[in-house]
């Protein structure tokens, strides 16, 4: 008996159709009883069987297996070179994350062409293991920055917001021009005010003057006057520059000029006029600015100093100098409403050759590339060696050392230089 139930004797009175349904019937239960048996006992066949070791079948998974792994390793390539180009891209790590998934995720279709003819099935899982983990962390990671990425704006909301931003340049632009145009009328509207050469033309002195704004409106001031035989020198320096300061160095020429055509040479009285009439224009202007100012009063050899300023510097004709400090001489303009407590003055004797040399603190405070200042020592050595020299050749000589020492580095400061010499006496000449 066989194990389909029938006889050798019955199988041989069959026909032939009768044997090919027989063996049919016999090899289908033979081949689920044998899956059955595989399935039970955990034992799979070699992928080589599933494709039944058809060439065409087989190159159809290695193909395409393949082009993906191919594909996948490109697009990590791609994406690394666009966030490596894209410094500013938010949430540029995602990418590279998104990166490492594809590679492992192509990683396994090569090893699906591997095992078609080595059976390597633990390095396979291993390397699936690893997809999945890094799979489920790239999942993880990216759900938090769903809300981040929607909160982005649009390519339509960037269009109107380059837009505004065009209308805002378009409007800066036109206000730069307005500004420049302010700036520049205030810069000649200064340039007119310093004094002319006739004016420093003094029967008796010697006078040069020198100012150059860091900015197109400089807040540094100078000045000289000659009313009634006595002769004025103003100089004075507002806190920054710029608009504001070079209109508060207008008023004060101003109110400097309309003091001394009053007189008024007492210099407490001087000073606390000046003093108020900044002071209130200050406030209506809302600024926070204020001046250093010291003026000098020269008559027939005496020399009058009052307010607080940089050092004033005493030349006697042999080259020698008296530094005097002006602090206890005065308080700055413009920041408080009553300073007359304050004010003091100072009296020096100018024998002839003797002078005086005012500047403001973008002399000393000059300095280099390496940040050396150019200081008041350095200033005096230079008037110093160069006394012998006139007004006009005295300052040229202290500008270009200044300018020398500045380089190339940028100008920071207004630079302001005023000198003013007594003339040596002419002796009589014996007629033969």
């Amino acid at each position: 008996m066989s194990t389909t139930g029938y006889s050798v004797s019955q199988l041989e009175h069959l026909s032939t159709e009768q044997l090919n349904v027989f063996n049919f019937i016999s090899i289908e239960n033979f081949s689920m009883w044998h899956l059955g048996s595989e399935l039970l006992t955990f034992y799979f066949i070699p992928h080589g069987h599933c494709y039944l070791w058809k060439p065409g079948l087989v190159s159809l998974h290695v193909i395409s297996d393949a082009l993906i792994a191919l594909s996948y390793y490109s697009i990590p390539i791609t994406l690394f070179y666009f966030v490596n180009k894209r410094k500013d891209l938010p949430f540029n790590w995602i990418f590279l994350l998104f990166s490492g998934f594809i590679v492992a995720c192509g990683t396994t279709h090569i090893m699906e062409i591997w095992t078609l003819w080595f059976p390597t099935y633990w390095v396979s899982g291993l390397i699936k293991a690893l997809t999945a983990l890094i799979s489920v962390f790239t999942a993880v990671q990216l759900i938090p920055l769903v809300p981040q990425a929607l909160a982005l704006p649009s390519p339509a909301e960037l269009e109107r917001a380059n837009q505004e931003i065009k209308l805002l340049n378009e409007k800066l632009t036109a206000e730069n021009l307005r500004m420049g145009a302010e700036l520049e009328v205030t810069k000649r509207l200064q340039q007119m005010i310093l004094p002319q050469p006739e004016e420093l033309e003094i029967e008796g002195l010697d006078i040069a003057g020198y100012m150059e704004p860091a900015d197109e409106v400089g807040g540094d001031y100078y000045d000289v006057l000659h009313t009634d035989g006595v002769t004025t020198l103003g100089i004075g320096d507002v806190t920054g520059h710029g608009l504001e300061s070079g209109i508060l160095m207008v008023m004060t020429q101003t109110a400097v000029r309309t003091l001394k055509e009053l007189g008024e040479y007492d210099s407490v009285k001087f000073l606390d006029a000046l003093n108020r009439t900044i002071y209130k224009n200050v406030q209506r202007m809302n600024s926070e600015k204020n001046l250093t100012l010291a003026v000098l009063n020269y008559s027939e050899g005496n020399l009058s100093i009052s307010g607080q300023h940089e050092e004033t510097l005493i030349v006697r004709s042999d080259g020698k100098i008296e530094r005097i400090d002006t602090m206890d001489l005065g308080f700055p303009i413009g920041l408080d409403d009553d300073i007359a407590d304050f004010i003091s003055h100072a009296t020096v004797e100018l024998q002839p050759g003797d002078g005086v040399v005012l500047y403001t603190d973008g002399i000393p405070e000059a300095y280099d590339i390496d940040k050396k200042q150019y200081g008041v020592e350095q200033l005096c050595e230079a008037i110093s060696q160069n006394w012998h020299n006139s007004a006009q050749g005295i300052k040229d000589t202290v500008i270009t050392d200044v300018r020398r020492h500045i380089g190339k580095q940028k100008v920071f400061d207004d630079i302001t230089l005023l000198v003013l010499k007594r003339e040596a006496e002419q002796p009589d000449l014996v007629k033969a």
